[in-house]
């Protein structure tokens, strides 16, 4: 199976607008649709992710306060690109906010097994890396 990166996307207003409008049994009744939907998708589910908060940009400049459309994000597994977006289909609680969608890429390996490292010698970095990420 193939892992997939999946981010949670609003315009920045929207996001604020639900939560500054929302009532406490509003909030209840989305959070338990949530758990709902990835309960029946606990198969595909590598990370059910996160929401985000308030994000920073770095670059060359420095760091700096941004709004941006990501709202969260959650890993899956799946056969391929369609199927994953398949996971995410009209009937995500997400998708239940005005103007939300959602984007899905796969993930792909950190090294590429053509590099010029010996094969014993990269199956022993591609093993540490596997381990350490493991545990995060």
């Amino acid at each position: 199976m193939k892992k997939f990166l999946v981010l949670y996307m609003a315009s920045a207003a929207e996001f604020e607008k639900m939560m500054k409008n929302s009532t406490p049994q509003q909030q209840k009744e989305g959070m338990d649709a949530w758990m709902k939907w990835m309960n029946a998708n606990k198969a595909s589910f590598v990370d059910g992710g996160a929401p985000l908060g308030k994000t920073k940009r770095v670059d060359a400049k420095g760091v700096s306060d941004i709004r941006n459309d990501v709202g969260g994000y959650s890993i899956v597994q799946a056969a391929s690109a369609e199927a994953a977006a398949k996971i995410f289909g009209k009937d995500q609680p997400h998708l239940q906010m005005p103007g939300a969608w959602s984007n899905t890429g796969r993930t792909r390996p950190f090294f590429s097994r053509n590099t010029r490292l010996g094969k014993r010698k990269q199956t022993g970095v591609l093993r540490a890396l596997e381990k350490t990420f493991s545990r995060c």
